[in-house]
């Protein structure tokens, strides 16, 4: 049988060969498939080698990740694996415990917000941009590295206009144009409704939920996966898997608060 893996939520990290089919809600690059995943993830039974997905299940709503999980289970071949790289919410508890019994206070709060603000923020960005945008601003060079150390994000090249990867111009235009009307409507309501209840960030900006091995594991045994197991970020099941998904010049992609779980259909 053909081999052929899923890269699913792939942003700018994908495989241009054969053997892969990368999907995203906006894609990036010809490799990559414009897909509204949670929608439209429909492959035949049994007709998929293997599921990549990094950053993608935190973004999923609690109410559709059964859902989810269940039809990759579908989707893969017997003996097929499943690699979720997802944010660590017991890495991140220790490391904020750790900054706080340090009493390294600037550490301890940029924890805070890096665990809370996308499952809180309004707005596009964030408290989390704020940050990133006073640590350049000040040229704070402890912290702009522990950004990188943590979250794979690199503030000075990706600070730089000429690194970044622009949507086509009418794209911007047209997403110009529909955010003015959605902020005009939505001027119409009361205000402490749209304080509640309106959010203005990116589609899959936002987070719906922070995993760790113990509860992200139980959900795959739900869908019906086994042999589930936590494994380093240079470690795979997964026979030739193209490590520089998750790998950039010996540093997690994703940076160290993440982790990786694996899980096999049999």
């Amino acid at each position: 049988m053909k081999t052929i893996n899923l890269n699913i939520a792939c942003g700018e990290h994908f495989i241009s060969n054969n053997e892969w089919v990368n999907l995203d809600y906006e894609a990036v690059s010809p490799h990559v498939t414009k897909s509204d995943i949670l929608e439209n993830l429909y492959y035949k039974e049994n007709s998929i080698s293997n599921i990549y997905t990094s950053h993608f299940l935190e973004h999923i709503p609690l109410s559709n990740l059964n859902i989810f999980l269940k039809k990759c289970f579908k989707m893969l071949s017997p003996g097929g694996v499943i690699r979720i790289i997802t944010p660590d919410f017991h890495e991140i508890c220790r490391s904020y415990l750790n900054a706080v019994n340090n009493n390294d206070k600037e550490l301890a709060q940029f924890i805070k917000i890096e665990m809370l603000d996308q499952l809180v923020r309004s707005n596009v960005g964030g408290s989390l941009r704020n940050k990133f945008n006073e640590y350049i601003k000040f040229d704070n060079k402890k912290m702009i590295n522990l950004v990188w150390e943590r979250l794979g994000y690199d503030l000075k090249k990706n600070n730089n206009p000429k690194n970044l990867i622009k949507k086509p111009i009418y794209q911007r235009i047209f997403n110009k144009i529909l955010y003015t009307y959605i902020r005009l409507i939505t001027n119409m309501l009361p205000k402490a409704f749209r304080t509640s209840n309106v959010k203005f960030t990116n589609v899959g900006e936002n987070h719906t939920w922070l995993w760790d091995p113990v509860d992200l594991s139980d959900e795959l045994l739900k869908a019906g996966f086994s042999n589930i197991k936590k494994k380093e970020i240079k470690e795979s099941g997964i026979k030739n898997f193209p490590f520089e998904l998750d790998i950039k010049d010996g540093h997690p992609v994703k940076g160290t608060q993440s982790m990786c779980i694996e899980a096999e259909k049999k």
